[in-house]
Order: C-alpha cells, then sequence, then structure tokens
C-alpha cells in the first residue's frame, strides 16, 4: 500500500492552524465516504465493510437523537434517562416511557423498531405507547396541551443546541 507524504494535509488532523470541524460536519463527511465506496468500484470486501460502517453510524446517529428526547422527558418527569431504558415496571416509569416513545416517534420520525431498540423493546411496544397516547390527549385536552408543550420545548432545545453548535 502506498505511503502518503509527510505534507498531506488533512482539515480533521491535528494541525494547529485547523480548527475541529462539528461532529455532525464529521458525520455526515465519513457518511458521504461511506456511500461512495459502498456504491462505488470498491473491492466486494471493502463495499460490504463500507455498508456495515454505514449501518453502524445510522445506529450511532438514531441513538444520539432519540437519547436527547428521552433525556428531556426523563428530566421533566425528574427520573434519570437510564430508567425509561430500563425493565422497571412501575406505573409512572412505565407512563413516562410510553410518553417519550410518542414524543421520539413524533419528533424524530424514525421507525417503531429503531425506537423500541433505544428503548429496549419491541416494536410492538412502541406502537402501543403511541397509540395509548394519542387516544389520552383526544379525550383530555388539558393532556393534550402539555404533551404540545413538552414537544415544543424539546424541538426548541433541539433548535438551541443546533444553532449554539454553528
Amino acid at each position: 500500500m502506498d505511503r502518503l507524504p509527510e505534507h498531506t494535509f488533512f482539515p480533521f488532523s491535528a494541525h494547529p492552524f485547523c480548527t475541529p470541524p462539528e461532529s455532525e460536519e464529521l458525520a455526515d463527511t465519513l457518511r458521504r465516504v461511506l456511500q461512495r465506496a459502498a456504491a462505488g468500484n470498491a473491492t466486494p470486501q471493502l463495499a460490504r465493510l463500507a455498508r456495515h460502517a454505514l449501518a453502524g453510524l445510522r445506529r450511532i446517529q438514531d441513538a444520539e437523537g432519540l437519547g436527547a428526547i428521552s433525556a428531556l422527558v426523563a428530566r421533566e418527569f425528574h427520573l434519570r434517562p437510564a430508567v425509561l431504558k430500563s425493565r422497571a415496571g412501575g406505573q409512572r416509569t412505565a407512563f413516562c416511557r410510553q410518553l417519550a416513545m410518542h414524543l421520539c416517534r413524533r419528533i424524530s420520525g424514525k421507525p417503531f423498531a429503531t425506537i423500541g431498540t433505544h428503548f429496549n423493546r419491541n416494536h410492538a411496544s412502541v406502537i402501543y405507547a403511541c397509540q395509548l397516547v394519542e387516544r389520552r390527549m383526544a379525550r383530555d385536552a388539558a393532556f393534550g396541551q402539555f404533551i404540545k408543550q413538552l414537544e415544543l420545548q424539546i424541538t426548541e432545545a433541539a433548535a438551541n443546541t443546533a444553532t449554539a453548535n454553528a
């Protein structure tokens, strides 16, 4: 394998005149490179490795977004975020988990299976949680308003984080 000359400059290296890119920018660049490798004229082994790495990158990005939503829900209900992912089955914990699942689906639009994996549940549990919260919102206007306010808080927090990172 050919070696790169010592004067080769990579913008993400520890070069003293280079500011490191934001994590999202770096992840987007990595995703584009991996997509090219998976779809291009790469060897079958490299293409398979690139597809595997892309799947891992997607899982990481999904978990990051869903983790932020579930952490904000946990904070709102004075719980540790890990409790929402645990097997704890108390009524209060289960209801908070169902709210978090519903908000994850509504805000992120991720598939039920992805949300279920995040909460250590199956897709049917997420479907049930979403239906349960929707039914309660339909019959209880105050609860519906609370959920809409919580959703607004989460989306505003995400927007503030995005602008602070920009």
